[in-house]
This record gives C-alpha cells, sequence and structure tokens, in this order.
C-alpha cells in the first residue's frame, strides 16, 4: 500500500460496550461460513475478529448494501507482517485482494532465507497463543460515544504530540474509562474517530478503487482492537494494535498490525 492519503474519520469516536444488546448485530469473535476466508499464507481460515451491522447508523456507512461487515485477520503467520486486503462481496464470500505470499517472497530473496529463518524464530510468541484456535469467544457489542475531549488530544498526540500535562489529562480519561490504572496512555478498543496509535495514524488509499476505478480514494478509520485483560480480550501478543480501515464505495478492508 502505497502511504500518501491520511485515514479519514468514518464517524464519531465509540468505546466498546462488551456484553450489551445494542438492537443491532455487532459482535466480536464467533465462527463464520465465508467463501473465500482462508489465509493465502499458512492455507488457514481467517479468524473472526469482530463483525459490524452496517444498518446501525452510528456507523455512518450510508446505502449499505450489505448487511454484516466481517473483519478478519491472521496472526498466525508472516501474513500479520504486511498490510491485508481484503473486499466483501455479500453477506457469505469475501475475496482478498493484497495479501503477503512466504513462498514467493522467499523465492525472489533466496539470499534471505537464513535472515527470514531467524525472524521466524524470534518471533514465534507473537503468534503461539493463537497457534490451534480457529476462534475467539463470541460476545455481543454495542459501542458509546467517548468525551470530545479525549478525541482532541487523539488528534493531538499525531499533530505536535502532547505535553507532560496532556499526557497526565489523557491517561486520566483512560484510565477513567478502562477502571484500571495505567501507566502510560496506551491504544484501546474503539470504533471511529481518529485512533490513539502507537505508532501514528495509518495513510493509505483503497487499493481495489485505484486498481479497477483508477480513482484514489483514502481509506476511512474503522476499528483498533488490543488485548483488554480487564474485559477478557485477548486477540494476540499483549502489545499488539490490529486496526481495519475501510472503503465505504467499495467495501474493501484493510488490515494493518502495528507492534
Amino acid at each position: 500500500m502505497n502511504l500518501l492519503l491520511p485515514a479519514k474519520q468514518l464517524t464519531a469516536g465509540c468505546f466498546f460496550d462488551l456484553d450489551s444488546d445494542s438492537g443491532y448485530g455487532h459482535f466480536i469473535g464467533g465462527e463464520h461460513v465465508y467463501s473465500g476466508a482462508t489465509c493465502p499464507n499458512c492455507q488457514l481460515p481467517l479468524m473472526l475478529h469482530c463483525s459490524l451491522d452496517l444498518r446501525d447508523p452510528v456507523l455512518g456507512v450510508p446505502d449499505n448494501k450489505i448487511n454484516t461487515l466481517p473483519l478478519m485477520y491472521c496472526m498466525r503467520c508472516p501474513l500479520s507482517w504486511h498490510e491485508f486486503s481484503y473486499r466483501v462481496l455479500s453477506n457469505s464470500a469475501i475475496r482478498i485482494c493484497e495479501a503477503f505470499d512466504e513462498d514467493r517472497y522467499l523465492q525472489s530473496n533466496r539470499k534471505k532465507l537464513s535472515q527470514w529463518t531467524e525472524m521466524l524464530s524470534n518471533t514465534r510468541k507473537e503468534w503461539e497463543s493463537l497457534v490451534g484456535f480457529s476462534s475467539f469467544p463470541c460476545r455481543t457489542l454495542g459501542f458509546r460515544r467517548y468525551p470530545d475531549r479525549l478525541q482532541q488530544l487523539f488528534n493531538e498526540s499525531l499533530t505536535n504530540g502532547l505535553t507532560p500535562q496532556q499526557m497526565d489529562e489523557l491517561r486520566l480519561l483512560l484510565t477513567g474509562y478502562s477502571r484500571q490504572k495505567l501507566i502510560v496512555p496506551r491504544p484501546i478498543n474503539q470504533m471511529g474517530g481518529i485512533p490513539y496509535c502507537t505508532q501514528g495514524i495509518p495513510k493509505g488509499f483503497c487499493i481495489r478503487c485505484l486498481e479497477t476505478k483508477k480513482k484514489v480514494r483514502a481509506m476511512r478509520f474503522l476499528l483498533s482492537l488490543t488485548n483488554e485483560p480487564l474485559l477478557q480480550l485477548k486477540f494476540s501478543a499483549p502489545s499488539v494494535q490490529i486496526l481495519f480501515l475501510f472503503c465505504p464505495k467499495c467495501y474493501t478492508v484493510t488490515v494493518i498490525n502495528r507492534i
């Protein structure tokens, strides 16, 4: 993905409200039956991280052509080291648009085989908690708006950085949300808004719109996922933040793993 355009805001920022009845079909985890949802690298089924009901106006997706948007990924192989994109074709099928191919990479970089083997050995712990699993526990999901001041601090962290006083304020706001003391502000599970990212906000345009329509469209930030022990959410290694970007024009999802 060419990093040219900043991901735009799809809707107002919201915290997760787990195990709640939102009146819509939002879920964390669970099984899926989507065709085309196989990791092209390790050949295992993609894991369903979240299902969003696009009929919910909170998501800000106009003219929804499908009811459910599946957010899928594979954190069990090197697929997670590179951008991964797929298009949602229907309520039962996806098509992968962009993915890392380990075999092709090694064929064209034979001199890097020993280096590659060492990299794999050093990162096994990142994946080992998911090896042998095909799904996360299914839980209902709702969303609640977070304070405008929190969004202002997120924005400031991306542009000018935060002063010590602002860091204290951000820490206090996030502690109020998570109900636990935080040594430093950290990424949170959120939908919409502009995320607080450990490595800055992702940038990129929709790969499918560029290839098929010859149009450059900025992706919209949709969801940030990270482990939250208090909520008993575990998606990957403790330091990982998974970001989902979305193109509402063609229903393409791009997934980025930030460590």
